[in-house]
């Protein structure tokens, strides 16, 4: 039970304000216990110990203000009822990621140290008992090298692994910058783009300039320290002295950084230096992936923050086109997400319930079991991937310009080496998860015998021109004709160009979708909305219904992918092409990656997954379906 400490945490925490949970009287310890003249008595053990009590009062604010805050926001009802069980919950959640990380780091060093910290007694604060330190090292090393834990790879409901580890950032960078920052040693200056720091202590004098993505960490000397905010060019002042550390990344030249002293850490540690360079790593690492492609478009943001768009490389290398905001890109099996929003508008007209039977919608061909018997597959077992079918092997590639047309009743029946397998129900619905790309070829079919109308044209209709998609299409070959000036030409494996420029698709609900960035983001940004109550083109029911987890296969939506319960992850690859798309439940931050190249390996090894996550800046805000 670790509800109950002594003395009681009113105490311990300095919380003098009963009536204020979120108030940590930093203060009143500091003046007791942590003041400079007291320092300044404490030996190396006295100071590390009160160093040590500062920074865990400090990780509690942070705590309180963060976690728990967004905690009780996220669930009032639970706040209302029992906010003690609410919190233990959520502290249920923490423990088992301490689990698992010392599960995945079994010589995590933090850990190690502590289990031989043997005997350490209280000789510095009255209000614990002597041996109180060494009973609380012996419980927490017995219960986290014990199982009082639950299933540590399970989906953690109210602190997700992302939010911890974002947390333990965060928080570890502020106390960081407090400490280093608040030291009494340091003196400090500043001006427009610059810094100065005189370290007492150390008698240092260092100073930082920046401008347009050019950043320059100095030491200098009292002299130009004095001079400094007294003259009018304080960056020549800066740039004479004896440069440690320098970087440019503005829009206009390769990002790079410098590094002259070694030791330009311990020199300026105010100035935050190897941040840069980490973002420069990053930003090396994200032109090493570009590169790899022959064109790369990027889209990310949100409604609040606006959309920001990129784009490198060409959309032909024969012409070296470039690329731009018009420039459409095979989406590959984003389009499923396209087809369910598609599926499910059309259950809030009633045109289809997607609990019955897709055979009671199917009229020019019908979906049968191995048995030849009519099948029971729902239109949600199909939208989920569990409704049984298996598509052919080598099948839904290889069609070119000029091939032989197929239809789709061939694809359905197994006709043509574009699949040979006939589409059934090969196994009990529900029971397994079998990605189908077949699947979705009986949603278009049900679709294209309700409306009466081409599949391209009706999508065009429903979704596309109601949300202002100007350059999506599902490629049918008169939208193919239409558009052909701005489809990117495809590159294989071997980084050569298709035949024709692109493959054909007939499967147009699992993968015929064309369209951009931009596009994409405005579709994302709409379900959010709709999530949200705040659509007139998706009702929230229906949006939560697409990200609501299928039983048993919790990775799954309809149509989609879900990371945990905050992140809808869309997906495409293909012979000409990869791409990914997130969606954050909670704060509504979208990022899309569209590239015209097949890398010959998923996202999470082709880079494409990692400048999804790069340009994305999700806020990890608790998101609930109501």
């Amino acid at each position: 039970d670790w509800s109950r400490f002594t003395p009681p945490k009113a105490i311990s925490q300095f919380k003098t304000k009963p009536d204020d949970e979120f108030f940590f009287d930093i203060d009143k310890f500091c003046a007791e216990y942590f003041n400079e003249e007291l320092i300044k008595t404490y030996n190396k053990k006295q100071y590390s110990f009160f160093l040590g009590y500062y920074m865990h009062l400090l990780t509690d604010i942070e705590w309180t203000r963060d976690i728990y805050a967004e905690l009780l926001k996220a669930y009032p009802d639970e706040t209302k009822a029992d906010k003690s069980k609410l919190v233990w919950a959520a502290k249920g959640d923490w423990y088992d990621l301490d689990f698992l990380y010392l599960e995945q780091h079994p010589d995590f060093r933090a850990f190690s140290i502590y289990e031989r910290a043997v005997d350490y007694e209280n000789e510095f604060m009255d209000m614990f008992d002597k041996d109180a330190f060494e009973n609380r090292r012996q419980y927490i090393c017995g219960f986290y090298r014990g199982d009082q834990h639950g299933d540590l790879h399970r989906e953690y409901t109210y602190l997700t692994p992302e939010r911890a580890d974002k947390f333990v950032s965060d928080t570890a960078d502020k106390l960081i910058g407090i400490w280093t920052c608040g030291r009494s040693s340091m003196r400090f200056k500043k001006g427009l783009g610059w810094k100065a720091c005189h370290d007492t202590e150390k008698n240092t004098y260092t100073a930082k300039r920046s401008s347009r993505g050019f950043y320059q960490l100095c030491e200098i000397d009292a002299k130009t320290y004095d001079k400094l905010g007294e003259e009018d060019d304080p960056d020549k002042l800066i740039g004479n002295g004896r440069v440690l550390f320098e970087s440019d990344d503005d829009y206009y030249c390769m990002p790079y950084y410098r590094v002259y002293d070694e030791n330009y850490r311990e020199l300026a540690p105010w100035a935050g230096a190897e941040k840069i360079a980490v973002k420069t790593d990053v930003l090396d690492k994200k032109r090493k992936i570009v590169d790899q492609f022959p064109g790369v478009a990027l889209a990310y943001g949100s409604e609040d923050e606006g959309v920001h768009t990129q784009y490198f490389g060409v959309s032909d290398k024969e012409t070296d086109s470039p690329l731009n905001e018009e420039t459409a890109f095979p989406a590959c099996s984003v389009s499923k997400f396209v087809t369910a929003i598609c599926v499910m508008k059309m259950q809030e007209s009633k045109m289809v319930d997607i609990d019955k039977r897709v055979n009671e919608y199917l009229h020019r061909w019908k979906l049968l079991t191995t048995d030849g018997k009519e099948s029971d597959v729902t239109v949600r077992d199909i939208l989920s991937h569990t409704a049984g079918i298996i598509d052919g092997e080598e099948s839904f590639y290889g069609l070119r310009t000029g091939d032989p047309e197929v239809g789709l009743i061939d694809i359905l029946e197994g006709r043509t080496k574009y699949n040979d397998r006939p589409v059934r129900e090969e196994r009990k619905p529900g029971t397994d998860f079998e990605y189908s790309d077949a699947g979705f070829c009986v949603l278009q079919q049900m679709m294209q015998d309700i409306t009466g109308k081409e599949f391209s044209v009706f999508l065009k209709e429903l979704v596309f021109d109601e949300l202002g998609m100007e350059q999506s299409f599902f490629a049918s070959p008169a939208e193919r004709e239409k558009h052909k000036t701005k489809m990117t030409t495809g590159y294989d494996e071997a980084g050569l160009p298709i035949p024709g420029k692109f493959p054909v698709t007939p499967d147009l609900a699992a993968s015929g979708l064309w369209s951009t960035p931009k596009d994409l983001m405005t579709l994302a940004t709409e379900f959010f909305n709709a999530l949200h109550g705040k659509s007139a083109f998706l009702q929230a029911d229906t949006a939560c219904e697409i990200v609501k987890p299928v039983e048993d296969f919790p990775w799954v939506g309809l149509g989609v992918f879900l990371d945990g319960k905050d992140t809808l992850i869309s997906k495409g690859w293909g012979e000409n092409g990869q791409c990914m798309m997130k969606l954050h439940l909670g704060s509504g931050d979208v990022s899309v990656v569209m590239t015209n190249n097949n890398p010959g390996v998923p996202q999470e090894e082709s880079g494409v997954e990692w400048l999804v996550n790069s340009y994305v800046y999700f806020t990890w805000r608790f998101y609930t379906c109501k």
